[in-house]
C-alpha cells in the first residue's frame, strides 16, 4: 500500500512536473511570438515612414522642378552703365541650366531703364525673348536644382558684405530669382562688382556663388562686349 502511495505521488509530481515544463514552453513561446510580431510591426512602421518620406521628397522635386520651368529664368547676370554710355549686357541661366549672352542696350536706352535699373522689366523681356539668344550648357541637373533649392533657404535679413571702390565704372550684378511668399518674383543679389565691391552674406548664397563660379561675368561680358 506504501509502494502504490510512492509511485501514486511519483506520478503526479511528473504530471506537475511536465505541466509546469509546458506552462514555462508555453510563455517563452509567447513571448517569441510577441517579439516576431512587434519586429515585424516596427520593420512594417519604417518601411511605411520611409515610404512617405521618399514620396514627400519626389513631391518635393517635383514641385521644385515646376517651379523652375515655370519661371524659365533662375539667375541673370548683368553689366549696367548708367552715365552717358548707357548700357545693359550680361547673362542668364535657365532652368535646364543654359546659358545665354544678351546685349539688350538698345531695348531699353529710351526708356526708364536709362535712369534706373528694374529688375521685373528686365526679366520680363529676357523671359519672352529667350528664343533669339544662343544658348549653351553650363549647369548640369544637379547644380541647377542644387542652386535653386539653395535660393529658397537665404534668409531675406542676409546683407550684402563689401566696399566702395570706384565711380562711373558700372555695376556688374548677379541675382537669384525666386518666388516671394506673395507668389511674385523676389530678386536676390548674391555677388556685385564695380563701382561696389560685395557678395551677399548668407552662407547659402555663398554656395551659389561656388557652384556658378565666382566673377562669371568677366568672361561671358566681356565676350559681348569684345573685349
Amino acid at each position: 500500500m506504501f509502494l502504490q502511495h510512492d509511485t501514486n505521488t511519483r506520478n503526479k509530481r511528473c504530471v506537475s512536473e511536465q505541466v509546469l515544463t509546458l506552462e514555462v514552453w508555453g510563455i517563452r513561446l509567447r513571448k517569441r511570438y510577441f517579439f516576431i510580431i512587434t519586429g515585424v510591426g516596427i520593420l512594417l512602421l519604417c518601411g511605411v515612414m520611409i515610404g512617405n518620406s521618399i514620396l514627400r521628397k519626389v513631391n518635393r522635386d517635383k514641385e521644385m522642378m515646376r517651379m523652375m520651368e515655370e519661371q524659365k529664368i533662375v539667375f541673370i547676370c548683368t553689366e549696367a552703365q548708367f552715365s552717358d554710355n548707357f548700357q545693359l549686357v550680361g547673362y542668364f541661366i535657365d532652368y535646364r541650366g543654359d546659358k545665354y549672352l544678351f546685349d539688350i542696350t538698345d531695348q531699353f536706352s529710351h526708356n526708364g531703364l536709362r535712369n534706373r535699373y528694374d529688375n521685373h522689366m528686365v526679366y520680363e523681356y529676357l523671359r519672352n525673348h529667350m528664343d533669339e539668344y544662343d544658348k549653351t550648357p553650363f549647369l548640369n541637373e544637379k547644380q541647377i536644382y542644387e542652386c535653386y533649392v539653395y535660393l529658397g533657404l537665404i534668409s531675406k535679413e542676409a546683407e550684402m558684405v563689401g566696399k566702395g571702390v570706384s565711380v562711373d565704372l558700372g555695376g556688374y550684378y548677379l541675382r537669384g530669382i525666386r518666388p516671394s511668399e506673395s507668389g511674385e518674383r523676389e530678386f536676390i543679389l548674391l555677388e556685385q562688382s564695380g563701382d561696389w565691391e560685395g557678395y551677399n552674406s548668407d552662407e547659402y548664397a555663398q554656395r551659389i556663388v561656388e557652384i556658378i563660379g565666382k566673377d562669371t561675368w568677366m568672361e561671358s561680358i566681356f565676350h559681348l562686349l569684345g573685349q
